[in-house]
């Protein structure tokens, strides 16, 4: 979770490396350094949170959204 934007590069050589059949027109950001997978969003979760407190999130906000066109 300390990871940041900055600490990551975009790369399809370790999805060639390990022989998967991934399109080489989506590369894969990774933590530099490593072949650990950070994702899009790395950088944008700042701490660990529960599945019942994502849960409770989403819902809050579909309720939300809901009610907006109703």
């Amino acid at each position: 979770m300390a990871a940041e934007g900055a600490d990551t590069e975009l790369t399809t050589q370790y999805d060639v490396a390990a022989g998967y059949r991934w399109p080489a027109s989506i590369p894969e950001r990774v933590l530099r350094g490593s072949p650990v997978n950070a994702g899009q969003g790395v950088g944008l979760v700042r701490r660990p949170v529960g599945a019942a407190e994502i849960v409770h999130s989403l819902s809050e906000g579909a309720e939300q959204l809901l009610r907006r066109w109703h």
